[in-house]
């Protein structure tokens, strides 16, 4: 028996990284699992990877920031698989790095539109489906919801609002059993990493190191497992009395 045996989940941005780690453990943990993702060769490559692992898998080529894409990718899932019982809001994107004073307002709106408005629609679509039932919601924020990030001031700020977003729905939800929490990562091994140091170098990110590693005490960053570790008890019934809360796996950044 998987930890969340007999769950449909539906995950957003999990054509890699967190996103796709989650999926695949989700699968392994005897979950079926819905999930969209914008780049639709990776998006079947995350699906061939959970039926791999024995799962049952659904891939919506879908957009996080629109609403209307969102109520129809979660309706599919209950369409296809008859319940949900958790929500993954993972996708995400960094933006452009660069100095607040010259943060255009097409980046600073395109940028809220997947890492804040797409989180909203997403919780929004899945709690609508659990009233009856109940289930999990998962938001996936940052350690910059908690601290800033000079030059990436937009991101940071997605990020800190995901944690006012969840506490209000979690106190609004709980009557109806569903729980609502946050993961917050440190520093992770993912595409959007390479990305970052691809635009702090203007494409040259050979010897390239975060400079937010050298606050990391374990010395490294996580892996898209470790994040999709968390993930998966808060989305299982071993978090059963957690609502409302954060965790925060960044090897000790924040302390």
């Amino acid at each position: 028996m998987g930890r969340i045996d007999g769950k449909v989940a539906f995950i957003t941005g999990a054509s890699s990284g967190i996103g796709k780690a989650t999926a695949v453990l989700f699968a392994k943990e005897g979950a079926k699992v819905a999930f969209i993702a914008r780049r639709k060769d990776k998006g079947e490559q995350t699906l061939k990877e959970i039926e791999a692992a024995g799962g049952e898998g659904l891939f919506i080529q879908a957009d996080a920031s629109n609403s209307e894409a969102i109520n129809l990718a979660v309706k599919k899932t209950v369409d296809t698989f008859g319940k949900l019982d958790i929500g993954v809001n993972n996708a995400a994107i960094i933006g452009e790095l660069g100095p607040l004073l010259e943060v255009s307002d097409d980046t600073w709106r395109n940028l809220l539109a997947v890492n804040l408005d797409g989180v909203f629609y997403s919780l929004r679509a899945e709690a609508r489906m659990m009233t009856e039932n109940g289930g999990s919601i998962i938001n996936v924020a940052s350690v910059n919801a908690f601290i800033g990030a000079p030059g990436a001031a937009a991101y940071a700020t997605s990020k800190h609002a995901l944690l006012g977003l969840a506490k209000s729905a979690a106190g609004e939800l709980a009557p109806m059993k569903i729980r609502v929490n946050t993961v917050c990562p440190g520093l992770v091994a993912t595409e959007m990493q390479d990305h970052i140091a691809d635009l702090a170098t203007g494409g040259h990110p050979e010897g390239f190191e975060n400079p937010f590693l050298a606050r990391v005490p374990m010395g490294r960053m996580a892996s898209p497992d470790e994040i999709a570790n968390a993930i998966l008890w808060l989305a299982s019934d071993e978090s059963s009395y957690f609502t409302g809360s954060e965790l925060t796996p960044d090897g000790g950044l924040l302390a």
